[in-house]
């Protein structure tokens, strides 16, 4: 497996490729998904979000739910009830299944628990 690093592009899709510093979390959207940017830019690109998911895992991408694939390092707080919430004031509920992310990834504050 190939290492990447941290300031590389990804391909997303077509002749798009976007750095996954810039993305802040991926939205399905049957065969297509929605990319959201930190600049509050938002595309649709004809891959899908397990395809997007494989390539964005090193670079600290957690899948929380079935549709929506976030970047860790935009996660502004998580509420007791497991929602997550973003920097851009988004809040995403995880799927029952994926509760245990919260507790095992590092990245969540321990504070909010």
């Amino acid at each position: 497996m190939e290492t990447q690093l941290p300031d590389s592009f990804i391909h997303v899709g077509g002749y798009r490729r976007v750095a996954p510093q810039q993305i802040v979390r991926l939205v399905a959207d049957r065969n297509y998904t929605l990319i959201y940017e930190v600049s509050g830019r938002k595309f649709m690109v004809s891959t899908t979000m397990k395809v997007l998911e494989g390539r964005l895992r090193s670079y600290g991408f957690v899948r929380l739910t079935r549709g929506v694939v976030i970047n860790q390092k935009f996660v502004a707080k998580v509420w007791k009830d497991g929602t997550v919430q973003l920097t851009d004031g988004t809040q995403v509920c995880p799927s029952r299944r994926r509760q245990g992310i919260l507790k095992t990834v590092p990245f969540f504050p321990e504070s909010i628990y």
